[in-house]
């Protein structure tokens, strides 16, 4: 399976198993974890310097 992303890029997920349905189900499911943990490195927030010193005093 090959997945185009814009942010991600492109995915490329193989599977194995005895009958397609179950090796689609698991190439899906790992396509899941690969692409959530890629957005959630994009979108973290970056934090301000400033912002910490102004909590801490």
């Amino acid at each position: 399976m090959e997945l185009s992303t814009a942010k991600a890029g492109t995915v490329v997920i193989a599977s194995l198993a005895s009958d397609w349905r179950t090796a689609l189900d698991r190439s899906m499911g790992r396509a899941t974890r690969v692409l959530t943990r890629s957005l959630q490195r994009v979108q973290k927030p970056v934090r301000d310097r400033s912002a910490k010193l102004a909590i801490c005093s």
